[in-house]
This record gives structure tokens, sequence and C-alpha cells, in this order.
């Protein structure tokens, strides 16, 4: 029997339990419906090792693991308190920044994204294709919500599991649906976790699990 890549076990937080998940290298899309957008957005913290829940583990390969092990093999995208993007600044910075911050100390970033090689195959990954000139506040929601995601895998170039919180956020089925297809088409090289407030409506995801348990 294959060992689960994650495996959480009883977690609770900030008086919310969670029910247990597993997820399986090679699992595709899942989707972890939760009962509220702070729910949602805890609960990818807390997968991907960017929080601690208040009471319960999570294993990594079989073995518990604190959340700084979490965080080292794990991509996070969508929670705004951390990937938030500024409006005024063009693709070029951002890409060059995560770029520079995930690369040895020794390797120069080109100026020109599009000589990265890490860049190249991550849009093209998302079905991206943006002008490194264009500033973030003249892209479109979608292609925002997907330079998220990129940036997410660029900052772990080597993450076994990308979380992707609410992507309901985006105020627009139709937008929503785009963004889970294209993570679908993504899963099938690299696991995908979206935690959402809203179900599988469009029945994309390979796991759908709603996890949300009663108030302690």
């Amino acid at each position: 029997m294959n060992t689960p890549f994650l495996r959480s076990s009883g977690l609770s937080i900030r008086g919310t339990a969670f029910a247990d998940v597993e997820i399986a290298p090679g699992s595709g899309l899942t989707m972890l419906v939760t009962g509220r957008e702070s729910q949602s957005s805890s609960f990818s913290l807390v997968l991907s090792g960017r929080m601690r829940a208040t009471t319960g583990s999570i294993e990594l390969h079989g073995a518990p693991t604190k959340a700084s092990g979490l965080a080292k093999h794990i991509a996070l995208a969508g929670v705004t308190e951390i990937d938030s993007l500024e409006r005024l600044v063009s693709v070029r910075t951002v890409v060059r920044e995560h770029l520079a911050w995930s690369s040895p100390w020794y390797l120069m970033v080109p100026r020109d994204i599009d000589d990265a090689g890490r860049w190249v195959d991550v849009e093209k990954q998302l079905g991206l294709n943006l002008n490194p000139q264009t500033l973030i506040g003249e892209l479109s929601v979608l292609e925002r919500f997907k330079l998220r995601i990129a940036l997410a895998l660029l900052s772990r170039p080597d993450a076994q599991l990308l979380v992707v919180d609410d992507p309901d956020q985006v105020r627009s089925m139709e937008v929503r649906t785009d963004i889970v297809r294209a993570l679908k088409d993504l899963s099938r090289e690299l696991p995908v976790v979206i935690v959402s407030t809203n179900p599988d409506s469009d029945g994309l995801a390979d796991i759908a699990h709603t996890v949300t348990g009663a108030r302690n």
C-alpha cells in the first residue's frame, strides 16, 4: 500500500474542526470544501505549513512533520495576505523578484524573463502568455490569479504539492471554472489541492471532499 504524500489527523483551527484528509502521490486534482472563506484560508495555511493548527497533526510521507517541514515541499497560492500583488508594478518585476528569492545566490536572473527557463515552463503549464512590461493592474482577473499560482510555483521549484486557496474570490463562476480547468491540466504533472467554499460543480476534480466539521 502506498503511503500518502500528506495526511492530516484531528485538525482544529480556532474552534473549527476539520475532517481528516489524505493526499496520495499522483492524486491529480483534489477539491476540499469548507464552509466559509476564513475557514478556507486557515485550512490552506495549515496544510501548506504556513500556520499551525490549534490541535491535530499532519504527516508528510508517513512521518509527523512540523509546519516548517511542510512549507519546504508545498507551494501555496491564493491567500491574499501572502501573495497579493501591487497593481502598479510590472509582470517582469514580480517574476524576477520570485526567481531571485528562490535561486542560489550565485545564479544571475535574466533581465528578460522570457530567457528564464523556469518562468517559461510555468507560464506554459498554466496557459499564460503575459507581456513582461504589462502592469499587474492591467491584467484580467483570470491572468492575475494564474500569475499568483505561477509565482507560488517559482517560489517552490521542487514542490511536491500545490495548494490553491479560495478560487471563489474571483467573484465570477466562469473565471473560477477557467482557473479550475487550468489546475486540472497542471495536476497531471503535480498534485493540486484546491480549498474552496463552493463545491466542484463542474465535476473537474478527481477527488472532492467536504472538510469543515462542527464547531467545538
